[in-house]
């Protein structure tokens, strides 16, 4: 019988549903989403729209 891999969090917290929302990730990275950004403090982040995904 083979074990059962360990779960990661990426299974657990469902962060792979990200890609579901392109066209949210697209906006909220780019110019139009830059007030969201600061209102949400994730401007300053690389990737703004994957930090407030995963909250």
């Amino acid at each position: 019988m083979t074990p059962a891999l360990p779960k990661i969090w990426c299974d657990e917290d469902d962060h792979t549903r990200y890609a579901h929302f392109a066209d949210f990730n697209a906006w909220l990275d780019g110019e139009e989403g830059q007030a969201a950004r600061i209102d949400y403090g994730v401007d300053a982040l690389p990737q703004p729209s994957k930090a407030l995904f995963a909250g």
